[in-house]
């Protein structure tokens, strides 16, 4: 791909505001598609692109010993921006943080197979469903491993996105290793039966999708293949301990909640396309190139619905 000097020229600052801003990519998009968009994936992004602006709102402070004016902008605090979102996560990951038991625990990915993933981006009140049979599942697993009534700690947060921005449905955790008693009494747990885990994972969003989609021929087949199909269970990657909470601050910050896409992820736009990379799980880099309405429907389609948490 050709660049001139001007696109090389800003290139370094890549940005997802920019993107959408430029040649009004958005207002392009937005006619285009005006029928099928979510009024949130309108109000989301029509936040970002005055986030800083004048209309968003600000505060002017006055020095009254040199007579000079400080003009602090207002955040957006839109789902798509970058700029706000990095500030809202760092707080979010420090309340989180400081509600947590200091204890060890377990960094917990619970994903399910790629032939489901449509049915959730279709079905978004499924989502949150989602988070509910990965709470179930922990907790079953607790239960039967310790034999008793025991509590653990779990903190889930949903993404809708892979490495590569296509809408695929996980759900990462943080698991105390250990639980409560009915007494208060605490017992840890060091060992987590991964097998046991994924089959009571699989067991849950299956039981949940039979219960929620509509009973014909077609939806039933598709279960019950995910039950032959994978016959130990859906995958669950639990292996990352975290022992501290310095620890637990960065790590919900980094992997826990973050944006679909880091803007240092983005290497190229020029007008037409957006070109950026990631690391697939082999640890080589991988290029993607899209055009920028393939860009913005990927981003806006990771919006959540309103009140979604």
């Amino acid at each position: 791909m050709k660049h001139n000097s001007e696109v090389v020229g800003y290139r370094k600052s890549i940005t997802i505001n920019r993107i959408f801003s430029d040649r009004h990519n958005w207002d392009v998009f937005k006619f285009k598609h005006k029928g099928s968009l979510r009024e949130v994936e309108v109000v989301e992004v029509e936040k970002m692109l005055f986030c800083q602006d004048k209309m968003s709102g600000y505060f002017v402070f006055h020095c009254p010993k040199c007579d000079l004016d400080k003009v602090v902008h207002l955040g957006c605090n839109s789902r798509v921006c970058t700029h706000c979102g990095k500030h809202f996560t760092d707080r979010w990951a420090d309340m989180v943080a400081k509600g947590m038991l200091n204890v060890v625990h377990r960094h917990c990915v619970f994903t399910i197979p790629s032939v489901l993933w449509p049915l959730f981006k279709k079905n978004r009140g499924l989502l949150k469903k989602l988070i509910d049979c990965c709470i179930r599942a922990v907790a079953k697993m607790f239960a039967r491993k310790m034999g008793k009534d025991i509590k653990p700690g779990v903190v889930a947060v949903l993404h809708t996105f892979g490495k590569d921005m296509k809408f695929n449905a996980h759900v990462h955790c943080l698991v105390t290793e250990g639980g409560v008693q009915e007494n208060g009494a605490w017992i840890d747990i060091n060992f987590f039966p991964f097998e046991l885990l994924r089959k009571y994972w699989q067991y849950e969003v299956l039981t949940m999708l039979k219960e929620n989609l509509p009973d014909t021929e077609e939806n039933r087949a598709l279960i019950d293949a995910q039950f032959i199909e994978h016959k130990e269970g859906f995958y669950v990657r639990a292996v990352d301990r975290i022992k501290s909470k310095r620890e637990l601050v960065r790590y919900i910050g980094r992997y826990i909640r973050h944006p679909a896409i880091a803007e240092s992820r983005i290497d190229e736009y020029n007008g037409k396309n957006v070109i950026f990379h990631y690391t697939d799980n082999l640890d080589v880099i991988r290029k993607v190139v899209m055009t920028v309405e393939e860009f913005i429907t990927a981003i806006i389609g990771h919006i959540p619905d309103k009140q979604f948490k």
